[in-house]
């Protein structure tokens, strides 16, 4: 069979499956977002699912193992996790900026629910969206206070033996380092 007509009937089939999941999903009630969400991953497990069958098969063919079906399917082995991005100080500081001043709108939002609440509903938003505030500004100040590669956005740093990349030690990373 020619390629084109191979294409046209593989592109014809997913629209008719994309169709009658639609029609299901709308015919039993569920909202036309969820519903092109759910023809969304289907299309992208199934496809994934069937590349991933041939792909092995091929690598297989080639005496080669074949990658982990959830590494190929996400291709995780493209990105290199082992090593940081480096990410330049402007950029990382407006992000720093950007997320912080969200957290400024969760945080007077929250703030605003708590002191103005007529009901609990009214004061556990508020607690919500506050907590949710304090969240979004550690996460600002960690992203502006990352200016060492090795440090991480949460938990502890690695490879960075001076805390705020100081040039002497401190006595606590004396203390660290003696052996017990």
């Amino acid at each position: 069979m020619k390629l084109k007509l191979l294409t046209g009937l593989y592109l014809g089939l997913w629209i008719t499956v994309a169709v009658v999941l639609a029609y299901f999903g709308l015919g039993i009630g569920v909202s036309p977002w969820i519903t092109a969400a759910g023809v969304f991953v289907a299309f992208f497990f199934i496809n994934g699912s069937l590349a991933y069958h041939f792909r092995s098969r091929q690598l297989r063919r080639e005496g080669q193992t074949p990658p982990r079906y959830i590494n190929y399917l996400f291709q995780t082995d493209k990105f290199n996790f082992n090593e940081p991005t480096q990410v330049p100080a402007l950029v990382r500081i407006v992000l720093g900026l950007i997320v912080s001043f969200g957290a400024a709108l969760f945080l007077f939002a929250g703030g605003v629910f708590i002191l103005a609440h007529q009901s609990s509903r009214h004061l556990l938003a508020g607690c919500i969206l506050f907590s949710l505030g304090a969240a979004f500004a550690y996460v600002g100040y960690r992203v502006i206070r990352m200016n060492h590669p090795s440090r991480r956005l949460f938990g502890r740093d690695r490879d960075v033996g001076l805390p705020n990349n100081s040039p002497q030690p401190t006595a606590n990373d004396a203390a660290a380092e003696r052996p017990r």
